[in-house]
């Protein structure tokens, strides 16, 4: 796995769910990645919902530091990540949001 090439490149949690990510972009070599409620249309969660510090809670519970910037995760890998490293922070990424996908049906 490798992070996307684009920022036309998208994600969901699940691919059954009506929110999930929208563009992720590769930034100088800052990825990350921006939570929407509604993928089709890019409408983002109400602010009282906190997805993004939500999110950022389930990861570090799954041994992953990102940036939150409200909405939008940030992830900061060091200089020397190898592809085994990147396919481990993509695994604790996936789980992150699918606990977070959890969390936000339940509201």
């Amino acid at each position: 796995m490798s992070w996307p090439a684009s920022p036309t490149t998208t994600s969901t949690a699940s691919p059954n769910c009506s929110h999930g990510t929208g563009p992720q972009t590769k930034l100088n070599p800052i990825p990350r990645i921006e939570l929407v409620a509604d993928k089709a249309t890019k409408t983002t969660f109400d602010p009282h919902l906190q997805a993004g510090t939500q999110f950022d809670h389930f990861a570090y519970e799954n041994g992953l530091l990102a940036r939150c910037m409200g909405d939008v995760l940030g992830f900061s890998p060091p200089l020397i990540v190898t592809e085994q490293d990147v396919d481990e922070i993509a695994e604790r990424c996936a789980a992150s949001l699918k606990l977070l996908e959890r969390s936000l049906s339940e509201k």
